[in-house]
């Protein structure tokens, strides 16, 4: 009995050992060292894309975790073909004629090395997109330009545009595997079969079964590197079970159920943003509460989490905000808002941008990320 409790314990040390910080799944609960981890979390995609000083990351992770905002999603990629001025110089990839130099200096992955820095000095997890599908910082679109190609979703079936990707996942993705402060990688910002207008064009030939199979091989690529961290899709969670409704037709290329059912993805993520999707103001709440409870039953049904990743509205209407996180809360979900800001260092303030020092951070915010940290 003593050697067998005595390998008992090794194999508990060594499962911890392996696992210690990181954050983990168990069914359709978030997890860190065995523990429930409900997320009540935010987007501040220009934490790693401007030029911050070490005191300046340092402030904005630790407002965040002074708030009780737990998980922050910030960008890593920047795959451009030039380099501007600072503080607006960071590059992570860049492309000249065709070949791609993947930057480790102080303005490419040195600088997001502190970047992780401060968010682990704050306890703040990350969630890390590695490429998007917009034109933002790069995008799809470059890859598929520097490598001779002429549509934007050439980006999920051009073996040399495949490699190409893989090739910036690997040195990325090595870099911090064994960093605990990351919750997970994915795949792409808001994947669909069509780009940015003006840029690169649909071919016409994609489907969901395209970004779904691209989306199999690119988690499972990742797996082989890492298996510490999670891996997501980064999609907006379109659906495919009703044609006559959009956002749940499956044209944009996305289908959620077949993208949670890929072995090596292990959460899924979906955005909200009725403003932009034809959803009309007065229904913003009730309409909400429908997707949610939509995707929340989805993550059911494939026995994974899902979180609410990016959403926002227009107006900041505070009863909407209060009226999603109570969904979210009431399900045993996770969320993100869209997106954190901060008076005192004048970050990026878009439409959907709350500053810390708005009404709605300290009357809505504020307590709904209080409320899901008290869970855990």
């Amino acid at each position: 009995m003593k050697v067998l409790a005595s390998v008992a314990a090794l194999i508990s040390l060594t499962v911890q050992a392996v696992s210690a910080g990181f954050v983990t799944t168990s069914g359709t609960a978030f997890e860190v060292d065995g523990k429930p981890f409900y997320i009540f979390g935010t987007n501040a995609y220009w934490a790693s894309e401007i030029n911050w000083s070490e005191t300046d990351l340092t402030t904005i992770f630790t407002t965040m975790a002074t708030n009780d905002i737990t998980v922050c999603r910030t960008m890593g990629f920047a795959d451009l073909t030039t380099v501007g001025t600072a503080p607006y110089n960071i590059v992570y990839q860049l492309w000249t004629n065709g070949t791609a130099t993947i930057n480790t200096k102080d303005n490419g992955l040195g600088y997001f090395d502190k970047v992780v820095a401060a968010a682990k000095a704050a306890g703040v997890k990350l969630v890390v997109p590695l490429v998007n599908n917009w034109s933002d910082y790069g995008g799809m679109d470059v890859y598929v330009k520097q490598l001779g190609g002429k549509y934007h979703d050439e980006f999920y079936t051009d073996e040399k545009v495949k490699a190409a990707y893989k090739k910036y996942i690997s040195t990325f993705v090595n870099r911090y595997k064994k960093e605990e402060t990351i919750m997970s990688w994915e795949l792409c910002n808001e994947c669909r079969c069509a780009g940015t207008g003006g840029g690169l064009a649909e071919s016409g030939t994609c489907t969901t079964k395209t970004i779904n199979t691209w989306m199999t091989e690119m988690s499972a690529y990742i797996k082989s590197l890492d298996s510490n961290h999670l891996v997501a899709t980064g999609s907006e969670g379109f659906m495919n079970t009703d044609s006559s409704v959009y956002l749940y037709s499956g044209l944009s290329g996305v289908d959620f159920d077949a993208n949670l059912a890929i072995k090596s993805i292990d959460y899924g993520a979906y955005h909200t943003y009725p403003d932009g999707w034809g959803v009309n103001a007065s229904e913003f709440a009730s309409w909400g509460e429908k997707w949610i409870n939509d995707h929340v039953a989805s993550g059911t049904k494939a026995n994974k989490p899902v979180v609410m990743e990016e959403y926002g509205v227009k107006t900041h209407d505070a009863s909407v905000y209060k009226a999603w996180s109570d969904a979210v809360y009431a399900a045993n979900s996770s969320m993100q808002y869209w997106e954190f800001g901060l008076e005192a260092l004048k970050t990026y303030k878009g439409e959907y941008t709350i500053y810390d020092t708005d009404s709605i951070f300290t009357s809505t915010i504020v307590p709904a990320a209080k409320k899901f940290k008290a869970r855990n």
